[in-house]
């Protein structure tokens, strides 16, 4: 899993990186010697081919997930492809309190399925 954001990622050492870790996901950033937050390429992004990409989004979180999905580039990734893109509300995505424990019950929700078993 990465985070993604105009480019940045966040890497170990953040509060996303300790959150994918407690959903039960591996930070690619981090795997990738990322601590903090960092500026990559679009190209980096799509060579580390994430399963899941985790984008903000602040009203039809549905939607900004089709729409990433189908961008040059994030569309040929396994998230792009196989529906892996979670676009967060913004206030649990950058949160640092309850916002950041209802990111983890939500990251566990799309690893695990709706139906409570793994994608």
């Amino acid at each position: 899993i990465v985070s993604w954001e105009d480019g940045s990622v966040a890497g170990g050492k953040t509060i996303f990186a300790d959150a994918a870790e407690a959903a039960g996901f591996v930070d690619v950033a981090a795997a990738h010697g990322i601590a903090g937050h960092r500026t990559i390429g679009l190209e980096s992004l799509v060579a580390w081919d994430p399963e899941y990409i985790v984008i903000s989004c602040t009203d039809d979180c549905t939607a900004r997930e089709q729409e990433f999905a189908a961008q040059p580039g994030i569309a040929a990734t396994r998230a792009g492809r196989r529906g892996g893109v979670i676009a967060m509300p913004t206030h649990h995505l950058y949160s640092v309190g309850f916002g950041a424990l209802e990111m983890v019950r939500q990251l566990g929700e799309r690893r695990r399925g709706t139906d409570g078993s793994a994608p």
